[in-house]
């Protein structure tokens, strides 16, 4: 998610094809490297809800880019949607701590970022959200299964608002 850029989504189709990710090198620091498999690459469903939140998304760069003026700094092939404060590559490690922090207030259950997609599939069928395409956004290699071994078996009700519900304004 970090690595997403703008030219991998295409809004109009509405799918994207996520080909980056974030990784620490030693002696280089933050960088976009490739996917680390051809799988990854595959083309996913943007649904419109997703889409207009990265549309939402977009905008809010685009202020925060106004506000650092000079200070922005972001590669021009990198065009990320999530990039920290002067438009450089977010550390995936603080990611990691900020998402612990905004579960810990926003009073849901513990998940970590990578179990997120579950949550996503569990939405989506509570929502009544599921599609045959529901796989390919949890990555699950068996189209069949859709979305059942990814729902979580838990009965309490959904919080509506999710995550940002609780006062954060940026990721």
């Amino acid at each position: 998610m970090l690595g997403l850029r703008r030219q991998d989504i295409d809004f109009e189709a509405g799918r994207f094809v996520p080909v980056k990710q974030v990784q620490r090198v030693k002696g280089a620091g933050l960088v976009l490297k490739d996917l680390k498999t051809v799988s990854s690459q595959a083309v996913l469903p943007l649904p419109e809800f997703c889409a207009r939140v990265l549309e939402e998304r977009r905008e809010l760069q685009e202020l925060e880019r106004k506000i650092a003026g000079e200070h922005w700094s972001q590669e021009p092939d990198h065009d990320l949607i999530f990039s920290a404060e002067h438009g450089g590559i977010i550390d995936p490690l603080g990611f990691s701590r900020t998402f612990e922090r905004l579960v810990r207030r926003a009073g849901v259950r513990r998940i970590t970022v990578r179990l997120a997609r579950h949550t996503c599939g569990t939405l989506g069928v509570k929502r009544s959200a599921c599609s045959p395409n529901s796989w390919k956004i949890r990555s699950s290699a068996d189209r069949r299964c859709w979305c059942q071994p990814w729902v979580s078996k838990d009965p309490r009700p959904i919080r509506t608002g999710g995550l940002f519900a609780c006062g954060a304004n940026r990721i």
